[in-house]
């Protein structure tokens, strides 16, 4: 029967203070790890903003996440509530750069 490798006592060394020497800690180089999002988001970078939200708006972007889930044949995963965020603003970017002052976000925002 062949004998087993011995494995490093790493506990033992930590709670007796020992530790390895810090050049066998520095030589080993990270490990390149894939993400979990899908293809599209990896080529966008993300970055996160907190905005203050009516409770009637929160309670809306809600049902409208169960609502589009619901529609969604596939991958209901990426239907979230940043995604759909993501796509309300474009839409009213979208509007705003095509209509002024009479689009839609301008309307609802700015008095005249």
């Amino acid at each position: 029967m062949a004998q087993r490798k011995k494995l490093p006592d790493v506990m033992g060394e930590l709670l007796s203070g020992n530790s390895r020497s810090t050049t066998q800690e520095n030589t080993s180089k990270p490990v390149s790890q894939q993400t979990g999002m899908p293809a599209e988001q990896q080529d966008s970078e993300k970055v996160k903003a907190t905005y203050y939200l009516s409770q009637q708006t929160l309670d809306g972007l809600e049902a409208a996440k169960l609502q589009l889930r619901r529609l969604a044949r596939k991958d209901k995963r990426s239907i979230s509530s940043s995604a759909i965020v993501d796509a309300a603003l474009q839409l009213a970017f979208a509007d705003l750069e095509a209509g002024g002052a009479k689009s839609t976000l301008s309307s609802k925002l700015v008095k005249q």
